[in-house]
């Protein structure tokens, strides 16, 4: 992944219309050290995006594996609910109710 850092605009600017065009991936607001407003943008690969930036890489990094290592069983009672990736120890009588976060709902 490749991230696109361009100073002095905002996500209102119009050139994000650009970046979106481009193919990016997303686009993160934020302000530096200084209090100035920087846009990171996201790519699959670098592009000439006609502006004064940056480009860096950025590691792949699995964040669903990161949060799901997160989420463990919880117990009340004898109720235990649990998301579907997870080990559950059950003692007789328990119930489980299996529940994915983000898609219970």
């Amino acid at each position: 992944m490749k991230v696109f850092r361009v100073g002095g605009l905002t996500g209102e600017s119009p050139e994000v219309a650009r970046l979106w065009e481009l193919g990016c991936r997303g686009i993160q607001e934020v302000r530096t050290e200084t209090g100035e407003t920087e846009l990171i943008a996201y790519f699959d690969d670098q592009v000439d995006a006609g502006l004064m930036g940056t480009w860096e890489d950025l590691d792949d990094h699995d964040y669903l594996a990161e949060y799901q290592a997160g989420l463990t069983p919880v117990r009340a009672g004898s109720l235990v609910v649990a998301p579907s990736h997870a080990a559950v120890e059950l003692r007789d009588g328990d119930a489980v109710v299996w529940l994915d976060p983000g898609s219970a709902f």
